[in-house]
């Protein structure tokens, strides 16, 4: 990964801040949101949950919809996204999720929608969510990937890799959907990162992929 993938990624989102999650849910006809509810469902968090790069929160508010006995933090590195966020009532920790400002042992969950692929390191991402979480407690990450499919992928591609980053570049004002599209494109496959996940310490207990795989969901235990 580039030295200065933290400053690109940083200013990507900068840019789209405002729009993010509008232009996500239009080019994704409304799935991002649709996956997030189906991991939550998945996980039935409780406890001390931490949501890790939760942007404008959506994941967070998502958790308390289905959940509100549970305690939710959400944390992330770019103030312009978590300013953008609708519910104010939210309160954020401003941090870095390879360098989390939290004691070991402290989380029953940590989760994650669609971040891995912005890291600098998703191995320090995944020795620190090990380290904060409690023995016995759950992870869980959902992200954007290469599809499987090889027959689905050209058609993937095609509307992905140049469609999106053309329309959402004029509507964004930015070349922030370029680099979107890169992220996914120069991603691991879905098998690597079980694998970087399991190399962390965690135990992989389900993979879920979706629509030809071009999401899919990861959930890990760490052992007692």
């Amino acid at each position: 990964m580039p030295a200065n993938k933290e400053d690109i990624v940083r200013n990507a989102f900068d840019s789209i801040s405002d729009k993010y999650e509008l232009i996500a849910s239009i080019i994704s006809f409304g799935i991002v949101q649709e996956l997030r509810k189906k991991m939550i469902k998945e996980i039935k968090p409780h406890g001390d949950i931490l949501d890790c790069g939760a942007g404008t929160g959506k994941l967070t508010e998502t958790i308390i919809k289905y959940y509100p006995e549970s305690h939710v933090i959400p944390m992330d590195i770019n103030n312009n996204m978590v300013q953008n966020r609708k519910n104010k009532n939210i309160d954020f920790v401003m941090g870095n999720v390879e360098n989390m400002p939290f004691n070991d042992r402290t989380f029953d969950y940590v989760v994650s929608s669609f971040v891995t692929r912005n890291l600098s390191n998703v191995d320090n991402f995944f020795s620190e969510s090990f380290r904060v979480l409690k023995p016995g407690g759950i992870f869980a990450t959902i992200d954007a990937f290469n599809p499987e499919n090889k027959a689905f992928y050209n058609l993937y591609s095609l509307y992905f890799y140049h469609f999106i980053p053309f329309i959402g570049n004029i509507m964004t004002g930015s070349n922030a959907y370029t680099y979107l599209a890169n992220s996914i494109k120069n991603f691991y496959s879905i098998r690597e990162m079980s694998n970087r996940i399991e190399l962390a310490g965690f135990k992989i207990y389900e993979i879920k992929s979706y629509i030809y795989g071009i999401a899919s969901m990861h959930i890990a235990v760490k052992p007692e």
